[in-house]
């Protein structure tokens, strides 16, 4: 996993292809730097205080607090004052991604 710390106080998280539910997921994961660089298998700014194991634990956070919901695609929670959306596919159980749900 790759953590950069950008100029405007967020940070971007860059997941190997291999972490990706499927090769079209990582191919249609990009995202515009402020260099105007678009960079693949980035979909996702966190704030810069979080760590790799902060978004990790974002999404058990998530999981948790819905663990007796097995029906909705979208899961929302909070950790550590940071509104979270997690999507996770229905048939498989598998996480296709967390992010804050701030306007990116």
């Amino acid at each position: 996993v790759l953590m950069e710390t950008l100029s405007n106080g967020t940070r971007r998280v860059q997941l190997p292809r291999d972490a990706w539910a499927t090769k079209k997921a990582f191919e249609s994961a990009s995202i515009k730097m402020p260099t105007g660089e678009r960079v693949k298998g980035i979909k996702t700014l966190w704030p810069e205080s979080f760590s790799s194991e902060d978004v990790v634990s974002a999404s058990q956070s998530v999981l948790q607090k819905n663990s007796g919901n097995t029906t909705d695609r979208f899961l929302y929670g909070s950790y550590k004052g940071v509104e979270v959306k997690l999507v996770r596919d229905l048939d498989s159980g598998m996480i296709k991604t967390v992010h804050p749900t701030w306007y990116q």
